[in-house]
């Protein structure tokens, strides 16, 4: 199961663009058939979270955020901003295609094997 929230609140101030109200990205939790949410923690976890990331990655997504603490080691951030902005939809998205840790300046290794290169490029 993929729970979705919009990551910010509509109307209200908060870091970040605004990628999220008009669409462009989501932060998810993968839950298991029991509804626990999945850790990056759990090795067993983990496997089916690289394995969803790959798959928004194949699916067109254009960053993802996971791991190192991101969203308590339990969500993960996946948009297609940078599309948004190219087609002039939204503005102000950096390129970052992946991201991670506590402070989004820790990807784990895997997430940046997986998303390389580093940057979106017009």
């Amino acid at each position: 199961q993929v729970p979705t929230n919009e990551g910010g609140v509509v109307g209200r101030n908060r870091s970040g663009s605004n990628r999220f109200d008009k669409g462009f990205a989501a932060e998810i939790r993968l839950t298991n058939e029991s509804g626990e949410e999945l850790s990056t923690l759990k090795p067993n976890d983990l496997v089916v979270m690289i394995k969803f990331a790959e798959a928004c990655r194949d699916a067109g997504a254009t960053a993802i955020g996971v791991g190192n603490g991101y969203l308590n080691n339990l969500g993960m951030h996946v948009d297609i901003a940078w599309k948004g902005q190219t087609a002039g939809y939204i503005s102000g998205i950096l390129p970052l295609r992946y991201w991670g840790g506590t402070n989004g300046k820790t990807p784990p290794k895997y997430l940046s094997d997986l998303m390389a290169p580093k940057d979106n490029t017009a």
